[in-house]
């Protein structure tokens, strides 16, 4: 939508959004975003509009957005984190069978997981079978055990579950994929967990990789 210089002004103004400015012929065009919103304005040469934005405004047009830190702000997509280290880890594991089986990997620093995968290696998984995940307070690193009544080394708190009871199809080839829309901040010192619970008589194979963000 075109407006005038004057709304335009208060449409960034309050707004706190970038705008940036083309040259068309004798004219400026000035446009700026706020999600879905498109505000557009045109600035003829030899105008008190035209001498305000170059005098006031101008300097801070096309340029980039940064964070506190000075960092560009970008699109939040696993590929590109504003500097942070992506990280695919793989592992392997072996589910007994007719029972829950537990398997808890010590998170040595600060991560940011966006979510992951699991894929059957084996033809053994029965209808009935799930897996989960969660991470999960071992040894009071939050500081909530004298809260809760529990005790280290006895009890274990479950801080967040990212996947419950994910029912797996034993006719399933390839990967199964979570993956959120943001990062969820785990802090050194818990654990993450993953749950297989294996109600067939022969063990299952599968492998699990997290994707997550070094802080």
């Amino acid at each position: 939508m075109q407006i005038s210089w004057t709304d335009f002004k208060t449409f960034i103004t309050d707004r706190g959004v970038s705008y940036h400015e083309t040259q068309d012929g004798t004219s400026l065009v000035i446009e700026a975003f706020d999600g879905p919103i498109h505000r557009v304005c045109r600035l003829s040469e030899d105008t008190d509009d035209h001498t305000d934005y170059v005098d006031n405004y101008q300097s801070s047009a096309n340029t980039s957005l940064s964070n506190e830190d000075g960092l560009p702000i970008t699109a939040p997509t696993f590929e590109d984190v504003q500097g942070l280290i992506t990280v695919w880890q793989g592992r392997l594991y072996t589910a007994n069978s007719n029972s829950t089986n537990i398997f808890d990997e010590l998170v040595t620093t600060q991560i940011k997981i966006r979510g992951g995968w699991y894929e059957l290696l084996d033809s053994n998984a029965t209808v009935g079978d799930y897996v989960e995940f969660a991470i999960v307070d071992k040894d009071d690193v939050l500081g909530l055990f004298s809260t809760y009544g529990l005790t280290v080394g006895q009890d274990v708190l479950e801080v967040k579950k990212f996947v419950r009871k994910e029912y797996v199809n034993p006719s399933m080839q390839g990967r199964q994929d979570f993956e959120s829309s943001s990062a969820s901040t785990v802090m050194a010192g818990l654990y993450m967990r993953v749950i297989y619970e294996n109600t067939g008589n022969n063990n299952v194979q599968f492998k699990v990789t997290e994707k997550f963000y070094e802080v």
